[in-house]
């Protein structure tokens, strides 16, 4: 439109202040809260205010499993700098003791900012680069901008509408253990949807054959060891801070791991999910794409979540599925794709399913001596041999195939 330009100058306008605000230079408010740690309240500007208390808020509800106090780590290990090493146990622990979100002091009247401990440090990494993104975002709203894509460094962007083309904006998902930018590990398509992504191949160092990375558990003072190699967030534009919380979600699922960080995305809506896993605790082994699609079925009011793990084969995967609280597996079987969108696609095929069977009404589950939920070997009624050949049908119209009913294979435990 014939505002774009106007908007793009102002949009970086805008980038340079919240920099100069929220970067690691000495005289941003981050800065000067960290200096003033133990001592004083620093007041700030309501930009940075409204950065850390969000950011707080989501160290409680991860339990401190993210925490933002983590920039004494940050400061201690130097990864990314020419002087990165790793410290020593002694070290670690003394560090520790200056990692707690509940010591940030908030004063909302005045926009003040105190951080309890002397030696305490805030890290906005994983939080301001999101917010820019809704920043400009509400820059290109006002400009009446219906079409663009809000890009900050690939790991943070924005997709403003469909392209010129009237297409969902495709997104490579970069593949966390291959230097060529043009391999992926899949592709998403986004439209009115925020994208952030994070990795332990961003800012790294290996030392002994171990990779140390930047994303920091803040229970231990390490580099996080969470069976998580990368992850991306995509959130609607409908819910608020839609930026701020897709780059506080990756590192908060990385840190968390697939479990838990599954757990976290199911109560949450208009969230989805990717995850690329790693073979072992120790993070260096090759990359095993785990897609995780959550999708909200308004109808009866339930989260679908599937996992989609490659097994046996290039085409081969096995399903995890979580309703509600019920999580159980479905048969390996052949599907075209990568892994995301191939959850998502059985995901949404999940919740036709469910609509077919009237809302939670799920006949082919059985309770098992665990209290959980498994699959029956053989369906008990006529009607559920018609779902289950309606959800072949339905998988087989989003280029998902089966040479026999997914529920239903002999051998399977």
């Amino acid at each position: 439109g014939k505002e774009a330009k106007e908007a793009v100058d102002e949009g970086f306008d805008r980038l340079d202040q919240l920099d100069k605000l929220a970067g690691q230079n000495e005289d941003s408010d981050v800065s000067r809260i960290n200096a003033a740690a133990g001592r004083e309240y620093v007041q700030v500007d309501p930009a940075v205010y409204e950065m850390i208390e969000y950011a707080k808020d989501y160290s409680a509800k991860s339990q401190g499993e993210w925490d933002i106090t983590v920039g004494v780590m940050t400061n201690l290990w130097r990864i990314g700098n020419d002087d990165q090493h790793v410290p020593s146990a002694d070290e670690i622990s003394r560090a520790l003791m200056k990692v707690n979100y509940k010591d940030i002091l908030l004063r909302p009247e005045d926009h003040s900012v105190m951080l309890a401990k002397a030696g305490m440090a805030i890290d906005l990494g994983g939080v301001a680069k999101g917010y820019a993104v809704d920043e400009i975002r509400k820059i290109y709203e006002k400009h009446h901008i219906e079409s663009g894509l809000i890009n900050l460094g690939a790991s943070s962007m924005y997709a403003v509408g469909k392209t010129s083309k009237g297409k969902p904006w495709r997104i490579g998902i970069k593949h966390p253990r291959s230097d060529d930018d043009k391999t992926f590990l899949g592709i998403v398509s986004i439209e009115n949807q925020a994208l952030s992504t994070s990795g332990d191949y961003e800012r790294y160092f290996i030392q002994d054959g171990v990779r140390y990375h930047h994303i920091f558990d803040p229970r231990t003072g390490y580099p996080a060891r969470s069976g998580v190699m990368s992850d991306s967030i995509i959130i609607d534009g409908s819910v608020p801070h839609a930026g701020m919380l897709s780059d506080m979600m990756t590192t908060i699922v990385f840190v968390l791991g697939p479990q838990k960080g599954m757990e976290l995305v199911n109560s949450m809506e208009g969230v989805d999910c990717e995850i690329t896993g790693t073979d072992n605790a120790a993070g260096n082994s090759r990359a095993k794409p785990i897609g995780i699609a959550a999708c909200q079925n308004n109808h009866a009011g339930r989260n679908f979540i599937t996992v989609a793990e490659r097994k046996g084969g290039k085409r081969h995967w096995v399903f995890y599925l979580q309703h509600g609280n019920i999580q159980f597996r479905i048969h390996p079987y052949q599907a075209y794709g990568n892994a995301f969108s191939i959850a998502q696609r059985y995901a949404q095929r999940m919740l036709v399913l469910n609509d077919m069977v009237g809302g939670n009404n799920m006949p082919f589950f059985s309770n098992n001596d665990a209290g959980t939920q498994t699959m029956n070997r053989q369906p008990l009624f006529n009607h559920e041999i018609t779902i289950l050949g309606r959800l072949r049908n339905a998988c087989h119209a989003c280029g998902v195939y089966a040479d026999q009913y997914p529920f239903h294979q002999p051998g399977d435990t």
